[in-house]
């Protein structure tokens, strides 16, 4: 937290992630995060990756058991990357906040106003990768 509010002084955006298993408690430990910070006046933002997945067409391209596919076929990173993460950081108005629906497996994109957001908390599986690491 202390690095949080250091960083929120010098004006910087900050995203941090939440990574775990899938019902392992991040998207709760996310919200209890974000309370934490707006008690310290510092407003943040919940997103979750699960709104960046592909098609099943590309996540089961390698077999619905492959572990390599659903490694690195389940999300679609670039988007992911170049529309919610990049500009965030780069403090741009709106940045996407979802990309698919998995119901309907058609995009579906959704974009959200965070100019006003500090901290972006990101919630999901498979965000400790390495081109997620400068972010």
């Amino acid at each position: 937290m202390a690095v949080i509010c250091q960083n929120n002084k010098k004006k910087h955006k900050t995203c941090i992630a939440i990574d775990g298993f899938d019902a392992s408690g991040k998207t709760h430990f996310a919200q209890k995060i974000q309370t934490a910070l707006e008690r310290q006046h510092i407003r943040s933002f919940v997103v979750a990756i699960d709104d960046f997945q592909q098609p099943k067409a590309v996540r089961y391209s390698k077999g619905k058991q492959s572990a390599e596919g659903f490694f690195t076929d389940s999300y679609a990173y670039d988007s992911f990357l170049n529309e919610m993460l990049k500009p965030f950081k780069n403090g741009e108005k709106y940045i996407k906040t979802k990309h698919f629906d998995l119901e309907t497996d058609q995009n579906d994109f959704k974009f959200t106003a965070v100019s006003h957001v500090d901290v972006l908390l990101v919630e999901g599986i498979f965000l400790n990768r390495k081109e997620l690491h400068s972010y």
